[in-house]
């Protein structure tokens, strides 16, 4: 069953701040590529320290018993892998955390809770620029989040549908307020509407399909019969960003005693 829809959390002002993280110093300004590369060097000297190491210790042993070289060889060898494994661990973790921190908060976005620290916005490397893209997401969900709600509190009846499946996919309060006083004339009940197909409201649904499926055909108004009653449709296209075709938003009244008294007015 299809989920009804259910107003937006209110849309408190969100948290904005350029300050890096604790901790962030010299490393943080680095690009993600010196970092790692700087591991590979750490790693990489420590093994050449080793070498270098064996062959004077190797040296050495030509002086002494081969049973009191190896212990030698053997310490020498854990301590330099053990500051090597060391630095590893840190630098890594100082790349990790942040991601981490970063994909908490577009979680926390996605749930619909904008007032969230943007914690990282002042890095100079990679991280910092996930972490702008984050704020700059933050800003597009507060927006929408605020404009949600100023459509769900409008007294005009609202409703969306998909482009490719035309199932219906949001529904203003005051549509569905609306909808309980002619639900006696609906194909379903009105907390399942969201998620139906609009094919449900027309007996020949393929003419309607054609014009809402090409948003050069809209805007568009037309008056339908639903039972005894006349609705009043206006869809228009809505468009994202880019100018691509997300869907039609329709806004409808019902007229039946306004198309009564035209027609006894002639």
């Amino acid at each position: 069953m299809a989920k009804q829809h259910v107003s937006p959390p209110s849309v408190d002002a969100p948290v904005k701040s350029t300050a890096q993280p604790q901790g962030a110093g010299l490393l943080s300004r680095l690009p993600i590529q010196a970092q790692i590369g700087l591991i590979a060097l750490i790693s990489c000297a420590g093994m050449a320290v080793f070498g270098v190491s064996t062959l004077i210790a190797l040296q050495d042993a030509s002086a002494q018993s081969a049973n009191d070289a190896h212990p030698a060889l053997v310490a020498l060898f854990a301590v330099i892998l053990t500051v090597t494994i060391m630095a590893a661990f840190f630098i890594g973790r100082a790349i990790s955390k942040p991601l981490a921190s970063a994909a908490n908060t577009l979680q926390q976005l996605a749930e619909g809770n904008v007032a969230v620290d943007i914690n990282g916005a002042g890095r100079r490397d990679e991280i910092g620029a996930i972490w702008r893209s984050v704020e700059t997401l933050q800003t597009v969900i507060t927006e929408n989040l605020r404009l949600t709600q100023m459509v769900d509190g409008m007294p005009i009846n609202v409703m969306t549908a998909d482009p490719v499946d035309f199932t219906i996919n949001y529904l203003n309060q005051t549509s569905l307020d609306t909808l309980k006083k002619i639900e006696h004339l609906l194909p379903c009940k009105v907390e399942e509407m969201l998620g139906q197909c609009i094919d449900i409201f027309h007996k020949h649904p393929d003419h309607q399909r054609r014009l809402l499926a090409d948003p050069a055909n809209l805007p568009h108004q037309a008056n339908i019969a639903l039972g005894d009653e006349i609705l009043d449709l206006r869809v228009s296209a809505i468009t994202d960003a880019g100018g691509r075709y997300i869907g039609p938003m329709v806004s409808w009244s019902i007229v039946t005693e306004q198309v009564k008294a035209d027609r006894e007015s002639k």
